[in-house]
């Protein structure tokens, strides 16, 4: 991918200096070739320019400052979309909307994710972040693609070889939406014919009055999981972690991310990584981000097991509230900067009774807000 510099006004962090150095990088091996003299002078420059680059804002964890809450007006929705087992989740915002993820590649899934939309009436995508390659996060973009006007794809610079991952690349082409890589180490995105920023963990940008912060992906993945794209958005005093599958297998990206940002990831609410599966919500995870709302987005009866047993056990000992796509359909919480409130989506799940059990214990959503 060819590479530029970010959108003005709308980051913040080291994306400007990345290009900087890769520039620099250029230059060297052009004037090496033309004088030995310009050489050394631009390999110093280079020099200079990677340094800043490391040190000017790539580091995780090297933007971190305490500061009073920003004071807001309005509010902010988060959408938990019953997708089956995948994630979808979308954020409306002031500023406009962005959905992180688009469910799995199944009809059923793809069905359910753009009729939540359109009777939402989501018709432009301020962003679209896709946060690691796997069917079941990427599986309904090209659809979102069909549907929807996306003015910015975020995701990482990890690949995949399957067609749905080809497939999304090219959707996203044809689109002609800015497009924003969270750096790893040595994998590329490969198509040449997308011009792309380039962000690290540490990437700070706004919508609205919402603010994100990129955490991840640190380090180069072993495997697709670790490449997810992790953020943590605060609106006012209010804050949500969103993980994608983030793991502690592999290159243990969790580990990665406690390491970088410690007492930086506590958030209000927890997005349960991976479906709920142990290796994604380990007790060091869970106790450094102490939600106190904890989402879980899965299917109904999924072989996988999800969420386990022992990720459950987890979030209640930290007195989480849990709420479940597979037991609870869609899930929304709006907050004004202050508090979350649960608001009704499809329906609302009383009593802890199985939607299955009970049909009466369900009512039409919009009677209901707790």
């Amino acid at each position: 991918m060819a590479q530029k510099k970010s959108n003005a006004g709308r980051s913040r962090s080291g994306s400007r200096n990345t290009t900087a150095a890769r520039k620099a990088g250029r230059q060297v091996a052009r004037a090496a070739r033309r004088s030995p003299v310009i050489a050394v002078v631009c390999v110093v420059l280079f020099a200079i320019a990677l340094a800043v680059w490391y040190f000017g804002g790539c580091m995780p964890g090297s933007t971190t400052t305490t500061t009073a809450p920003k004071v807001v007006d309005g509010t902010v929705e988060v959408h938990m979309i019953d997708v089956g087992q995948g994630d979808a989740i979308l954020v409306r915002t002031g500023g406009g909307d962005m959905l992180i993820d688009t469910g799995d590649r199944t009809n059923d899934s793809k069905t359910a994710l753009v009729n939540y939309l359109s009777a939402s009436h989501v018709t432009e995508l301020e962003w679209l972040v896709l946060t690691h390659p796997d069917a079941d996060h990427i599986g309904g973009a090209v659809k979102v693609f069909e549907t929807c006007t996306v003015k910015r794809v975020l995701l990482s610079d990890h690949v995949n070889t399957s067609q749905t991952y080809i497939n999304t690349i090219e959707a996203i082409l044809e689109s002609e939406a800015e497009v924003f890589l969270i750096e790893t180490d040595d994998h590329r995105v490969t198509n040449e014919d997308v011009t792309a920023t380039i962000w690290c963990a540490g990437q700070v940008f706004s919508l609205g009055d919402a603010d994100f912060k990129v955490l991840g992906p640190i380090n180069t993945p072993t495997i697709n999981n670790n490449a997810s794209v992790v953020m943590r958005m605060t609106y006012g005093a209010s804050s949500i972690l969103f993980t994608g599958d983030m793991e502690d297998e592999g290159n243990n990206e969790i580990g990665d991310v406690l390491a970088a940002y410690g007492s930086e990831l506590r958030s209000d609410i927890l997005k349960v990584g991976h479906h709920g599966s142990v290796n994604a919500n380990s007790a060091a995870l869970i106790d450094a981000v102490s939600p106190t709302i904890a989402l879980i987005s899965c299917g109904e009866g999924n072989s996988y097991g999800h969420p386990h047993s022992q990720t459950l056990t987890l979030l209640e000992a930290a007195g989480a509230e849990i709420h479940r796509t597979d037991l609870e359909g869609s899930i929304v919480y709006r907050t004004n900067g202050t508090a979350w409130t649960r608001v009704g989506s499809d329906a609302v799940y009383l009593w802890g009774i199985d939607r299955h059990t009970l049909l009466c214990a369900w009512v039409p959503a919009r009677a209901w807000v707790y």
